[in-house]
């Protein structure tokens, strides 16, 4: 544990002090949104905008807010935000999502569909409305109880060097060699890992080379979910494997979003068809928002994607065939 700690120091030391977007680039490389290469503090965390200003900080925990327990209920009320004056990115977004839902945003590249999970996650503070978290305003609460909620999976997962076991626990470094076993199994890689004669012990070179895929994109679902965290966000998490791989991942992604209320980006629109709320978006503002059946039935924007990818995937399978 001790060996990671000093790694993680050796690794990110120099990138998270005084300089909020290095900071943010380990953020997302760990898998993590706590940014725990800043020992756990405050400090570098909360330098996230373009010009250098640092974000107001708050002194309440979200957590001590609600007697130590987070749901995961988030609300984005009338929310605008705009990188530049004059220039809007989000206009009047209004989203709600209980404990547990799965959410999928949805729409072209511009639409703001990153922007909006960098709202959740207070690497900008909004122009106007408010982002809550059960009932709390994000900019009410430190960013450090608020980034111990969130786990993040990229699409370009980051793995390092080390062993499969120490890759995982990076998701809570306190964790025992059992919580780690049980979180890979709990995602379905406990089984191509104990194809290696070292099992959880097997080195992983700088970013998984050695590794498949879909395999580092597992490996990340396993240290995801040892974090525990109430909310996810996957950001287009499928997006670079090919058909096949996606199915293979596909138990493993229901598994880590179970219980815990998830905001999905995705380009394959055949990955969240079962979302509880499909939100789509256009220039910054929200103009669907349904179930699969339901915006097909609408036979409006959603209608219009999901049938044209269809009909692309029927042509690349007649293709292949």
């Amino acid at each position: 544990m001790n060996h990671l700690r000093r790694w993680r120091r050796r690794r990110f030391g120099g990138l998270c002090s005084g300089n909020g977007c290095r900071c943010l680039i380990c953020c997302l490389l760990c898998n993590r949104l706590c940014c725990r290469c800043c020992g756990g503090g405050l400090l570098g965390i909360i330098v996230i905008e373009d010009d250098g200003a640092v974000l107001g900080a708050a002194v309440v925990s979200l957590a001590v807010e609600r007697g130590g327990v987070v749901s995961g209920e988030v609300d984005f009320e009338d929310v605008s935000f705009s990188y530049k004056p004059e220039e809007p990115v989000l206009k009047g977004i209004n989203l709600s999502a209980e404990p547990g839902q799965r959410i999928a945003l949805v729409g072209e590249t511009g639409a703001g569909k990153s922007t909006v999970i960098r709202l959740l996650a207070r690497f900008f503070d909004v122009t106007g409305g408010a982002v809550r978290i059960d009932g709390h305003d994000v900019r009410d609460v430190t960013v450090a109880s608020l980034r111990r909620q969130l786990g993040v999976v990229l699409q370009d997962t980051f793995l390092f060097t080390g062993s499969i076991a120490d890759n995982i626990r990076y998701g809570r470094l306190d964790a025992s060699d059992e919580d780690v076993e049980q979180a890979a199994r709990a995602v379905g890689a406990h089984e191509f890992i104990m194809r290696s004669p070292d099992g959880y012990a097997a080195e992983v070179g700088e970013n998984g080379g050695n590794l498949s895929v879909g395999q580092r994109q597992i490996i990340s679902f396993a240290r995801a979910l040892l974090a525990d965290p109430r909310i996810l966000i996957l950001d287009e998490a499928t997006s670079s494997v090919d058909t096949a791989t996606e199915q293979m991942i596909g138990q493993a992604l229901d598994r880590l979003m179970m219980g815990r209320t998830s905001f999905v980006i995705a380009h394959r629109l055949s990955t969240i068809v079962n979302a509880d709320k499909i939100v789509v978006m256009d220039k910054g503002e929200i103009v669907e928002m349904g179930n699969h059946a339901e915006l097909l039935a609408q036979h409006g924007r959603y209608f219009h994607l999901y049938t044209m990818q269809w009909a692309q995937e029927e042509l690349r399978m007649a293709q292949v065939g």
